[in-house]
């Protein structure tokens, strides 16, 4: 379930990006181009971690990054593999990678999608208090009022172990204690 919601939230962080840079005429065949690149690859991706293939995935990453090297997305994913694999090191570069492209979403234009994806890194980070703190703190935001119902369902939903952030569909998890 996290994972078509991610893939969502990718999309529209990225296509938004793309046709602001594009005449009319190019934005349709550049949103359609980028649409179907962006759903196949993340998808793939997906897959892929939920297998625990992190050396495909390293290389799928990278792919996307040399189309995409701004993505927040690929930054949280390259966090999540060095850190199951135990690199709190270079766990920490890529969330604070991914939080950096936020920051600078959020300054040019506040987007919620990109508050909630935000608060979802520094959870992976620092931990669920820091994420639920950041997410009460968004739902005081007057832009966001409306969303505190979702909000407080974020932080049951997505509040998980994050050996459980890629597991396949029907796969038991972790509770969090």
């Amino acid at each position: 379930m996290f994972t078509k919601v991610s893939i969502i939230v990718v999309l529209s962080i990225i296509v938004p990006l793309i046709l602001s840079c594009q005449s009319k005429n190019e934005q349709m065949n550049v949103y359609e181009n980028a649409s179907d690149f962006k759903n196949q690859r993340a998808s793939q991706l997906s897959n892929l971690l939920s297998k625990h293939d992190f050396e495909s995935s390293f290389m799928l990453i990278d792919s996307i990054l040399a189309v995409y090297p701004d993505d927040p997305q690929m930054y949280l994913a390259l966090g999540w593999i060095y850190d199951i694999q135990g690199d709190i090191n270079m766990a920490s570069k890529h969330y604070d990678h991914a939080i950096c492209i936020y920051d600078s979403l959020l300054h040019e234009r506040k987007q919620y999608s990109d508050e909630i994806n935000r608060a979802f890194v520094y959870q992976l980070k620092e931990g669920p208090e820091v994420y639920i703190r950041i997410l009460d703190s968004i739902s005081t935001l007057p832009e966001y009022k409306s969303d505190s119902p979702n909000i407080e369902g974020y932080k049951h939903f997505i509040l998980q172990h994050k050996e459980d952030l890629f597991r396949p569909d029907g796969a038991e998890m972790t509770p969090i204690e």
